[in-house]
């Protein structure tokens, strides 16, 4: 029995990866194939080769699969380049591995390229096929747009409030009618959308009345009569002087009206400044947080949008202010203590040395790179001379390329400790020449919102929320590489901080040397102060 892995690709979130699961896993049914496994990249696509499962396929060995399956060729790649793409067919049966695709029947196998046509056309058919699925979509739009010039009303309409259907045709309906009359005269006198909606519901509490749906209603043209339709970009009117319920100066009094009070309230919402918006994550799911009600910030998935849809999340509101007041002077507490701008010095010698390392290791690398280069170079030059087969050149590049990878990513990890390296040399020396300035600065700088959330951008990269049953412990991790750790004990406004010059958090877990211990551990030595701690007292 042939073992398939089938191969999956979406470009959004909002295509369904099921569809191909599904015609993957139907056809191993019938061919009686044993689909074991899937490879799939979501959110990405094909244009790119950064793809982690397709970059995966090339990998599998004949012990791994005998087949893979794709629904479609652009699923595997949407690569401008034919040869491209048909090079990352062969590398993929060279390992004896076929391949087949659904909607053209179509199964390439080891020794394909020598009907490397064959695959050129194949790439051409595909692009044909979705150059042709555009026309159809835009043929059925321009059938839309005409039949809505004519009659947009036929055009999936159904009745908004104030109008009924009737032998498919869109009415007044004179009892909502009335209802709409009364929100425009009310809103018009000075009531607000949220007193307006508060009247409906107490007169009749059928419909779910509430501010937003109101403001809705205020700004419906189509009750001047007036009926629009937005398709394709494309914008169409006409007018039906049956529909109209409202005068235009009202609906005019109105539009304006809301203009003004959209404004006051933008006005009003931007008076208040948070400090650390746009810097707090969710440790749990990854999400920011938001402001809740000016109070509290609030993990994203919290909101009813989110909730709507399934999502949850086990991470604890923050308080705003004891919030803020506890990260910045945990921050300004390690800026100015004498702690560690005594050994400054001393990390800056360490600092220097290590990146000496670092740069003496990477141009050795970068020299050894050069070298397999040049290395195939002379292979290829003797493999013409003395007629060497293709296999023994496409061996000795795979293994040439297999060392390179291996370098680059090397490379990769060394560039990645070097720019830290840097960050935190910079950052010492800046502290060197302003430590004076930077007293002053945290000294005066809390009474100010503004400078103080410009200051608290300026020293932290990311704050991490960790929650956990009676405490909330915040992450800091500053644009010196250095971290901090607050633990926030719940309904108290006693704040334990911490700094990784005493601790390394890693994978949830705090290690001091050779000894390490979860977080809640942590709390709880902290709790019997039984560990090296500053005590921020926000009272």
């Amino acid at each position: 029995m042939k073992k398939v892995i089938g191969y999956l690709r979406v470009s959004t979130s909002n295509q369904d990866i099921k569809r191909q699961k599904m015609l993957i896993s139907e056809y191993c049914k019938c061919n009686n194939y044993q689909l074991i496994n899937y490879i799939g990249d979501e959110g990405i696509s094909g244009a790119t080769d950064e793809r982690s499962g397709f970059q995966s396929l090339f990998d599998l060995q004949l012990s791994d699969c005998d087949m893979i399956i794709l629904s479609e060729l652009s699923r595997f790649s949407r690569s401008d380049s034919m040869i491209d793409v048909a090079n990352q067919l062969k590398r993929i049966t060279d390992n004896g591995i076929d391949i087949y695709i659904l909607n053209t029947n179509k199964l390439i196998s080891k020794g394909f390229d020598k009907e490397i046509i064959d695959v050129v056309t194949l790439v051409i058919e595909s692009e044909a096929a979705a150059k042709e699925r555009k026309k159809i979509k835009e043929r059925c739009l321009s059938g839309k747009i005409t039949k809505a010039k004519s009659s947009p009303f036929s055009i999936g309409a159904c009745a908004k409030f104030g109008y009924k259907i009737e032998n498919q045709t869109i009415i007044k309906d004179e009892t909502d009618a009335e209802v709409v009359k009364d929100i425009f005269d009310k809103y018009c006198a000075g009531y607000s959308s949220k007193d307006i909606a508060s009247y409906l519901l107490n007169i009749n509490n059928s419909r779910k009345w509430n501010a937003n749906y109101i403001t809705k209603l205020l700004s419906e043209p189509l009750y001047t009569g007036l009926y629009n339709v937005l398709i394709n970009g494309e914008k169409i009117e006409k007018y039906y002087p049956e529909l109209r319920i409202i005068s235009d100066e009202q609906f005019e009094l109105a539009k304006e009206m809301l203009s003004k009070n959209s404004k006051r309230l933008a006005g009003k919402k931007t008076d208040k400044i948070f400090t650390l918006r746009n810097l707090i994550k969710c440790a749990n799911c990854g999400r920011d947080f938001s402001i809740k009600n000016n109070k509290v910030y609030q993990c994203l998935t919290f909101h009813s949008h989110y909730a709507n849809q399934g999502a949850k999340c086990v991470s604890s509101s923050l308080n705003i202010e004891l919030t803020e007041s506890a990260i910045f002077k945990a921050v300004a507490h390690y800026a100015l203590t004498n702690k560690h701008l005594n050994n400054q010095t001393e990390e800056l010698e360490q600092y220097n040395e290590q990146l000496s390392n670092y740069n003496q290791i990477k141009e050795v690398k970068e020299n050894r790179i050069s070298e397999l280069n040049e290395e195939f170079k002379r292979y290829l030059s003797k493999a013409i001379k003395y007629n060497l087969s293709d296999s023994d050149i496409d061996e000795f590049r795979d293994n040439t390329d297999k060392d390179i990878k291996l370098i680059n990513s090397e490379l990769k990890d060394l560039n990645s400790k070097i720019k830290t390296l840097n960050k935190r040399i910079q950052f010492i020396l800046n502290e060197s020449n302003n430590s004076e300035a930077y007293s002053n600065l945290f000294a005066n700088t809390q009474n100010d919102k503004e400078l103080t959330k410009q200051m608290l951008e300026d020293f932290i990269d990311v704050i991490y929320v960790h929650s956990f049953k009676g405490f909330t412990m915040l992450q800091i991790i500053r644009k010196d590489g250095i971290e901090q750790y607050i633990f926030l004990k719940k309904w108290s406004k006693m704040v334990y901080h911490i700094t990784s010059h005493d601790y390394q958090l890693t994978d949830g877990r705090f290690f001091r040397g050779s000894d390490s211990c979860t977080i809640e551990d942590m709390f709880n030595l902290i709790l019997q102060q039984d560990t090296d701690i500053y005590i921020l007292d926000l009272n």
